[in-house]
């Protein structure tokens, strides 16, 4: 099979040579790989890096001149794609040498659409709460009981791979969603509507993610997601409500999160995770983001 990557890039000059060095040590045929990047209108030195950094022929670098956000530059690549096997990846993450071949043999089943793998933390770097929880925590496809099969929300386009051909019935990314939270699981959604075929996790295929985000910081995009694109994207897929808001919006969830969702027990929420032990914590923390997703979502309704 060929495959084809599709990698924006904006202020990623931490990462980038490791993961271009990643990219060059895979272990599957170069003449059946083509990597596309796209340098969405960096401002730091990604530009340098990747203009003087002599890259295999099978490696294409798009540069826009400013900031166009994700869905341009994921768009731009798109356009580009020749593979057989499509992999959406972000640009602070590093692969193994086998990812490829470990995808490609799970696509050898025409029965699956799409793979999304494991995310771990860099070696030898000490993990706060937050961190331990985005990691190792039961959430995501992490969270899966008894099946492999995952959900729209679960399917994480930053670490993933889908056959070309439900991709292309999916079409491009949706460039009015410009933030975190939006075009991603947008863009799930309609890779899950286009065909019947399974989308699974896979546990053993692990990657290995350098930034990640405070819990303030992600606190407040989980807040901007719910007040901009989340109800953007719940009018156009209606039947999502339940996967996102988790029907703490209607009912007696409602009252629930009327309750202990709020802006007085918020910060009584914050202290218990602060006291608290891992993984203990892990409770608190998801409070916390639900919190924060809601107070969005309800600010714009």
């Amino acid at each position: 099979m060929n495959v084809s990557f599709v990698i924006p890039v904006f202020n990623g000059e931490e990462n980038i040579s490791l993961l271009l060095d990643s990219l060059i040590k895979q272990n599957y045929p170069s003449d059946k790989t083509e990597i596309i990047i796209v340098d969405d209108g960096s401002s730091d030195s990604t530009t340098k890096i990747l203009k003087t950094t002599t890259l295999p022929n099978h490696f294409k670098v798009i540069f826009h001149n400013k900031n166009l956000g994700r869905s341009v530059a994921r768009n731009s690549a798109l356009n580009y794609i020749t593979g057989d096997i499509v992999f959406f990846l972000d640009a602070d993450i590093i692969i193994p040498n086998n990812f490829i071949q470990q995808h490609i043999n799970i696509h050898k089943n025409s029965e699956i659409a799409g793979v999304v793998g494991r995310l771990i933390p860099p070696p030898n770097i000490k993990l706060d709460k937050f961190r331990k929880y985005l990691f190792y925590g039961k959430r995501g496809a992490k969270n899966q009981v008894g099946s492999r099969i995952v959900t729209p929300n679960k399917f994480l386009l930053g670490n993933s791979s889908v056959k070309k051909e439900i991709v292309q019935n999916a079409g491009i990314f949706d460039v009015s969603l410009f933030g975190y939270g939006g075009e991603d699981f947008d863009y799930s959604m309609r890779l899950f509507k286009s065909t019947e075929k399974k989308f699974i996790y896979a546990n053993n295929i692990k990657s290995v993610q350098y930034s990640t985000r405070s819990l303030q910081n992600t606190l407040s995009l989980f807040y901007e997601y719910g007040k901009c694109n989340l109800p953007k994207i719940l009018k156009i897929h209606p039947e999502a409500e339940p996967l996102v808001l988790h029907n703490f919006h209607k009912g007696l969830r409602k009252i629930v999160a009327i309750i202990f969702l709020n802006s007085i027990c918020r910060p009584i929420v914050k202290m218990f995770y602060h006291i608290a032990p891992y993984p203990l914590s892990n409770l608190f923390v998801k409070i916390l983001l639900i919190d924060s997703l809601l107070k969005g979502y309800r600010e714009n309704k």
